[in-house]
């Protein structure tokens, strides 16, 4: 665009050495710049109608023929999202403007360049696109960049099936259920004292689903009998988490076992053993273990519950070697009780074998005696 009040000719340079011919002054001439992406400048001088030509006026411009070039990234870089909103960080360093498309084809209104910007995603669950265009102050267009993210709002699966709720549990106790997802990240297995914990302590957490198998094994022994919440949650890749809770009652209190021990018996009868025995949960075996003094080997008979716990040790038993025995009892939960308490069947008790009149077992002998004399000469 020119402007000279009193010119009737012009002409132009891109260096202010070579110039175009003459030509008529207009208010408007198409000029060809020097080739290359630079800072360039034009030169005129007008020439009046009694010869009188001007000095030398000049503009520049800069020529930027390239489109800009940038990126996008969608959340942070992470792989999966739970929600169609997302955060895109745009990086492209001279870039005024910027558009948008979900597919590529339909595209948002040119709008100022910003480092962020929020988005919404096509709505359904699966792998998702979004493409940049970046426009420069030269009006250069980009080519098109793009990142991808995977939509994922479904929750998890999480399940213990075993223990139950209201299960009373003791020692190493396998816990079973189901972890899975399709974007599987991790579960975490905690248990907190009561029916609504205050805390959490941490069992395990793995990086593996489950499928109707054991999640882990929860020594029961590491804590005090009572009553206690076990947690299962259970987190996918784009953030998604579910939990599952029960209720157990630990119980690791092996049973009671009250017996007066039986220090002697009968040769050759069967002995008569008792024990009051209790728990705090079903006794589910009470046997005595018994055997010969001296023997390598225990044989073990039940017990039978009433009023108390009682069986009978066998007369076979019941021999000169004396006899030792010890009893055993084992609650539902496995919890298991000896009387003698201590290493029972190492030391067990001991009982005296008496003899009757009637069963003595030895067979008596007669013997013979004769009286010799034999001379000594002194």
């Amino acid at each position: 665009t020119l402007r000279s009040e009193f010119a009737s000719e012009m002409q132009f340079s891109n260096d202010s050495l070579s110039w175009s011919e003459w030509e008529d002054y207009n208010d408007f001439k198409l000029w060809n710049l020097t080739s290359g992406d630079e800072e360039k400048t034009v030169y005129v001088k007008f020439k009046d109608e009694n010869g009188y030509i001007s000095r030398v006026y000049s503009d520049t411009i800069i020529l930027d023929t390239t489109g800009p070039t940038g990126s996008i990234v969608i959340n942070d870089g992470n792989t999966h999202t739970n929600s169609q909103e997302v955060i895109l960080t745009l990086d492209c360093d001279d870039a005024t403007q910027m558009q948008f498309s979900n597919d590529n084809l339909s595209w948002s209104e040119w709008e100022s360049y910003t480092n962020t910007r929020s988005w919404t995603l096509l709505l359904g669950d699966g792998e998702k696109t979004v493409y940049v265009r970046f426009k420069d102050a030269a009006g250069n267009i980009s080519e098109t960049f793009s990142d991808s993210i995977i939509l994922d709002t479904i929750l998890p699966i999480a399940n213990i099936t075993s223990p139950t709720t209201g299960e009373t549990i003791s020692g190493a106790v396998d816990i079973e259920g189901l972890a899975q997802d399709e974007n599987f990240k991790d579960f975490i297995l905690e248990y907190g004292e009561g029916a609504s914990p205050l805390t959490w302590t941490i069992i395990t957490t793995e990086t593996t689903p489950v499928s109707n198998d054991t999640l882990t094994t929860w020594d029961t022994q590491g804590v005090p009998d009572g009553d206690y919440t076990l947690k299962l949650t259970v987190e996918d890749l784009a953030g998604n988490i579910s939990q599952d809770t029960v209720f157990v009652r630990v119980n690791n209190l092996p049973p009671s076992i009250t017996h007066d021990p039986i220090s002697s018996a009968t040769y050759n009868e069967p002995v008569l053993i008792t024990a009051e025995i209790s728990s705090e949960v079903s006794i589910s075996s009470a046997t005595v273990h018994f055997r010969k003094g001296g023997d390598a080997t225990y044989s073990s008979i039940t017990m039978q519950s009433g009023s108390s716990y009682g069986t009978t040790i066998p007369s076979t038993h019941v021999t000169e070697r004396g006899l030792e025995y010890y009893i055993k009892a084992e609650d539902i939960n496995g919890n298991v009780a000896t009387s003698p308490e201590e290493n029972a069947s190492l030391s067990p008790y001991t009982v005296r074998v008496n003899f009757s009149s009637l069963s003595f077992p030895f067979t008596t002998q007669t013997k013979k005696w004769q009286m010799i004399s034999v001379p000594v000469e002194l």
